[in-house]
């Protein structure tokens, strides 16, 4: 991960790529003026339709922080315990519930044991790098749910927003439990402050899809033709990435 504070000059001149105004201006103000936006991938994915599946009135998908590689939990079976336990208190609200856990929680068959002995369905989109069906997962999964919470802001939120789901942030974050690793803290602080319609006690069962248009830079959405030419995607730059790769 980059540094903002990084001293290095010419690692600031290098081009960068982000989804939105608001993290082309946090760039900038760091150094990184050589920033432009091109909104999200999830974006660019055509036809999201065909991938979906009949939505279950009143139903919940649920995607609570998870760990990767590089960062842990302390306790990951202790933070889920305390993440259930505020479920508990709205869960009789929905007919139907489901977690959707990161890959390496999705392993671990006591954390899935935790959900399932509670009567909540439990999945994965698998892992997130070098998977091109991660998204596609996501976009099915959540399509048969009518809401969608997390207990911390991340890209899930506001991809659930586009789509336009009845999307709720709920719980402590999970994020500001005591971790081991590369992890920034929770700053949902910050973006309960500035979106405080996403609360639970506020969400007012509607989607506010005007925010996932915000945050996901949908301005800076590119046509195929135009992200080619900004990625300076031609035929021989592909042959050469093969031959390099080998």
């Amino acid at each position: 991960s980059l540094d903002a504070s990084d001293s290095n000059q010419e690692l600031k001149k290098r081009r960068f790529y982000v989804m939105n105004e608001r993290n082309k201006k946090e760039s900038q103000a760091v150094g990184f003026h050589n920033v432009k936006a091109i909104g999200a991938p999830f974006l660019y994915i055509q036809n999201k339709e065909k991938y979906f599946v009949r939505e279950i009135p009143n139903s919940l998908i649920l995607f609570p922080t998870h760990t990767h590689e590089f960062f842990t939990f302390r306790s990951t079976f202790d933070t889920y315990t305390n993440y259930l336990k505020e479920l508990r208190k709205i869960s009789h609200n929905f007919k139907k519930i489901t977690i959707s856990l990161g890959w390496k929680e999705y392993t671990d068959a006591k954390i899935v044991n935790l959900f399932e002995n509670v009567g909540f369905k439990v999945i994965s989109m698998g892992h997130r790098e070098n998977n091109p069906r991660f998204l596609i997962n996501f976009i099915r999964e959540v399509s048969g749910h009518e809401y969608a919470s997390s207990d911390s802001f991340s890209t899930a939120i506001f991809y659930c927003l586009y789509m336009k789901k009845k999307t709720f942030v709920f719980g402590s974050p999970m994020s500001e439990a005591e971790c081991v690793g590369d992890y920034k803290k929770s700053l949902n602080h910050v973006f309960l402050e500035k979106y405080p319609e996403l609360k639970w006690e506020s969400f007012n069962h509607v989607s506010h899809y005007n925010i996932a248009v915000k945050e996901l830079g949908v301005q800076f959405k590119n046509s195929p033709k135009k992200l080619k030419r900004i990625f300076g995607w031609n035929l021989k730059s592909i042959i050469e990435r093969v031959f390099q790769a080998k």
